[in-house]
């Protein structure tokens, strides 16, 4: 234990305006020492033993370490409580401050939806680095392929495969620019972005086998029953689509058949004239306006 001098008390001579004595020194002895010189002088008639307590000392308890750490480290310990707590202010208003922006954009994008697609591109433009901004997008492209406009839906459900990339909502957009293309007859185009997107290994079961199901279509209409029946056969092994793994059945039973009839819009077919029952099979559909059945 070190050894700590008592505490002055009132009505006490004070060491400071004692006059010296034999065992009281002048201040001049020990004023410009360091506590270590000051340890290892012993006063003249002292017979305490002094030890310098320092981080190299063993022999302290904690109380003496801990006076010991803040005696070197208070005041950088004081700092560093200071830099924290400024730090949590500060992220805490950053936080507010986001959830205040985040909430003015969701008012304005619940109004600009309600004027349409229109509304939404404009949504879209004033705010291009948002999700909001690009979720706009991929809804004015189902806005307009509900509406039949499926030229305007071609292109915005682009733009948003663009935006979005590979994830969730860009196969989403994936599969409306294929399904438009193919309501405005463009089967060329439709052909290669529903092989495209039926072929990317990262992208869910049911955005696969849906344009797996219509790139079939496409190949029966076109007369290629060698290349529909392999598409068939990729829809088949999506068993947890259960829509599109029945149509595919009820599709290649009935090939022979659907290569004589006219599936597909185009060759002079309005693109936004929806197909007559007479023409359509028992228990196949065909995209007509409406958002992509993956994306209902």
């Amino acid at each position: 234990m070190v050894y700590r001098p008592p505490k002055h008390k009132p009505g006490a001579p004070s060491l400071t305006t004692s006059r010296p004595g034999p065992n009281r020194p002048d201040a001049g002895a020990f004023g410009s020492q360091t506590d270590e010189a000051q340890a290892k002088a012993k006063l003249p008639g002292d017979d305490r033993n002094l030890v310098t307590v320092d981080e190299s000392y063993a022999g302290g308890d904690m109380e003496d370490r801990l006076w010991l750490f803040w005696r070197r480290q208070g005041k950088n310990v004081v700092r560093l409580v200071l830099l924290v707590g400024v730090g949590v202010i500060a992220w805490q208003g950053w936080n507010l401050y986001q959830a205040h922006v985040l909430k003015g954009l969701q008012e304005e994008f619940q109004v600009q939806s309600d004027k349409g697609a229109t509304g939404l591109l404009d949504f879209a433009q004033a705010h291009p680095d948002t999700t909001l901004g690009k979720l706009a997008v991929l809804e004015a492209a189902d806005t307009f392929y509900q509406d039949g406009k499926f030229k305007d839906a071609a292109d915005n459900y682009s733009k948003a495969l663009t935006l979005w990339g590979t994830d969730e909502k860009g196969q989403r957009a994936h599969l409306g620019w294929a399904l438009s293309l193919l309501q405005t007859g463009d089967l060329t185009g439709a052909e290669k972005q529903l092989t495209d997107l039926a072929e990317q290994s990262g992208a869910l079961e049911n955005y696969r086998a849906e344009a797996a199901f219509y790139a079939a279509v496409v190949y029966t209409q076109a007369g290629d029953q060698t290349s529909a029946n392999k598409w068939l056969g990729e829809v088949a092994q999506y068993k947890s689509v259960p829509p599109f793994t029945g149509q595919a059945t009820t599709l290649q039973e009935m090939i022979p058949m659907l290569a004589n009839l006219k599936l597909i819009p185009g060759n002079g077919t309005p693109a936004s004239a929806p197909l007559s029952t007479a023409e359509t099979p028992p228990g196949v559909s065909v995209p007509v306006a409406g958002k992509p059945a993956a994306t209902a």
